[in-house]
């Protein structure tokens, strides 16, 4: 960077989405080699010209270009190609400390995935476990029944004292699971098969009817979440359900192949692949 542009004046213009904090909209000349820092303090005594009664300083962050300022100006400037001729919008929003963490739920192994709702969080991790904790710290359960790392865990459901949750592994098989939250006992009472390699994700439909998987071998499969084999078995198929309380598989209700090298379930799309393909 040359020292004419870095001792040269610009044109300025703050901006912010957060109208607490909203500045007279005018042009401001200021020197190209300012910081964050700098920029901080001119904004906060524009603040306190607008609004006597502001005591404490606010500590920003400001965005150029919709990227962060973390060099001078001029520098941030150049690096994204910005005419220093024109009046520069610089964006400013408040800050906020990094989440600092309030406990640590230790495991044996490493954690792949995590899932809360309320007051219990789902984690599943590769030693081929679920664990079941309160928001509080509080270890429930740990529940073997998968044989390969568990990827993908979601909570599907609660009713009273019971709650319904999934789980994906590399096993090739996601799982439903009812827990008894009064006896604090957990029963495997559907067993999904569908899949030619591991599992990688699974998301829930938000009428919990449904839920979808992604695989390794780039399909993704819709589950009936109901506990009956008469939801999870064409109808060509369909005997009387034996209710053992046992384990049983079920059948694929729908599958698309996706392009993609690793296809995604994901709760905000319900289902979408990583390549961009949607399906409802």
């Amino acid at each position: 960077m040359s020292a004419d542009i870095a001792e040269a004046q610009l044109q300025v213009r703050f901006i912010t989405k957060q109208e607490q904090y909203a500045v007279p909209d005018s042009p401001y000349a200021i020197q190209s080699n300012v910081h964050a820092t700098d920029l901080n303090t001119l904004v906060n005594a524009l603040l306190k010209e607008t609004n006597p009664s502001l005591e404490k300083a606010v500590e920003f962050d400001f965005l150029i270009c919709g990227e962060l300022l973390c060099l001078s100006l001029a520098e941030h400037l150049q690096e994204k190609g910005v005419s220093t001729e024109d009046t520069v919008e610089i964006e400013y929003l408040e800050r906020f400390p990094a989440p600092a963490p309030q406990d640590c739920l230790m495991h044996d192994d490493w954690v792949a995935t995590v899932h809360a709702h309320s007051d219990w969080i789902l984690s599943g991790c590769y030693d081929n476990s679920i664990h079941i904790w309160s928001t509080k710290g509080q270890h429930k359960l740990a529940i073997p029944g998968h044989t390969s790392p568990v990827k993908a865990v979601s909570w599907v459901a609660f009713n009273g004292n019971q709650a319904v949750f999934a789980s994906g592994s590399h096993d090739q098989s996601a799982m439903l699971w009812v827990w008894n939250v009064a006896n604090n006992s957990v029963d495997c009472v559907v067993t999904c098969r569908g899949h030619d390699k591991g599992l990688e994700c699974l998301a829930v439909s938000a009428d919990a009817n449904r839920f979808a998987t992604g695989s390794w071998d780039n399909n993704i499969c819709l589950w009936s979440t109901s506990l009956s084999d008469e939801d999870n078995v064409p109808a060509k198929k369909r005997s009387k359900p034996e209710h053992t309380g046992k384990s049983r598989d079920c059948t694929v209700q729908s599958a698309r192949r996706s392009r993609s090298y690793r296809p995604c379930a994901t709760t905000t799309g319900w289902v979408m692949t990583s390549n961009g393909d949607v399906c409802a």
